[in-house]
Parts: C-alpha cells; sequence; structure tokens
C-alpha cells in the first residue's frame, strides 16, 4: 500500500498517470469497476479516463500520507488471508503543483486480499480503497442523519 501511495502521490513522474497505471496492475476488476463508477474497469485507458472521482481523486498528487492502522484476517478454506489498512492523507494538489487551502486531512481504507490460484498465487491485490468519510455518510450512527 505504501508503494501505491507513494506512486500516486508522484502520479505523473515518471510519465503521466504512472501512479493510476501502477494502481490498475494491482486492483481486482471489482474495484476498478467502484473507483471509475463502472466505467473503466476493462481497460487502463478506461481507467485512467475514469478514475477521477472526487473521493478518490483526493489520494492522487497528495502532499503527503501516512500508514495509520493495519488489521490483518486469516484466510479461509475460500478465499485468502486480508488485510485492512488505513491511510491518512494530507494537502491534496488538485492540479499536482497548488495545494487546495480548504483541502482537510482524509482517511482512506485500503482492502487487500491474497490470492489463493495461480497465476497469481501469494500476490495481494487491492480490493477496495474506500474514503471512511464517504462510508460514514450512509451510517446512521456517526450523526450523518438527522431525525426531527
Amino acid at each position: 500500500v505504501s508503494t501505491l501511495c507513494f506512486a500516486l502521490q508522484h502520479n505523473n513522474d515518471p510519465q503521466p498517470d504512472a501512479g493510476l497505471r501502477r494502481l490498475w496492475e494491482f486492483a481486482t476488476f471489482e474495484c476498478k469497476s467502484a473507483l471509475t463508477a463502472r466505467q473503466g474497469a476493462r481497460t487502463m485507458e478506461r481507467f485512467l479516463q475514469y478514475a477521477t472521482s472526487p473521493a478518490f481523486a483526493k489520494l492522487v498528487n497528495a502532499r503527503e500520507f501516512h500508514l495509520l492502522e493495519e488489521t490483518t484476517i486469516a484466510g479461509t478454506q475460500t478465499r485468502g488471508e486480508m488485510a485492512s489498512i488505513i491511510v491518512g492523507v494530507e494537502d491534496w494538489r488538485s492540479d499536482g503543483e497548488d495545494v487546495d487551502a480548504d483541502a482537510a486531512a482524509r482517511k482512506f481504507r485500503w482492502l487487500l486480499q491474497r490470492e489463493r490460484r495461480p497465476p497469481l498465487e501469494g500476490c495481494w491485490l487491492v480490493r477496495e480503497v474506500l474514503s471512511l468519510d464517504e462510508q460514514y455518510l450512509f451510517n446512521g450512527d456517526t450523526g450523518g442523519t438527522t431525525t426531527d
């Protein structure tokens, strides 16, 4: 996750969209689909075109990121080992240069799963990248909804 966050932080180095291209290689089909609102999971070109959701875009060109918390879950007979990693992102740069003065620190949960079958046996793939801000939008227990 650290390597992928670093690649996204320096998305256009050494070539345009190098960070997004690296993420493409390690993301599951479902993850690619979710990050592009189901528009760009089939080809890298479409992924690069649609991987600009407002929540996910905060990871691209971030000034700083920090790995905050890691949890691992043992594998079972039907799935490989899983890992959940919380990443803090600060000072998002919308155009890669200027810091967005209104950008607050955000947290993202990366969910990874170790593949159990060839050809990717033993490889960790990204199953989900979720902005925790958006996750709590639909959770009535966090004050996101009101009743009068």
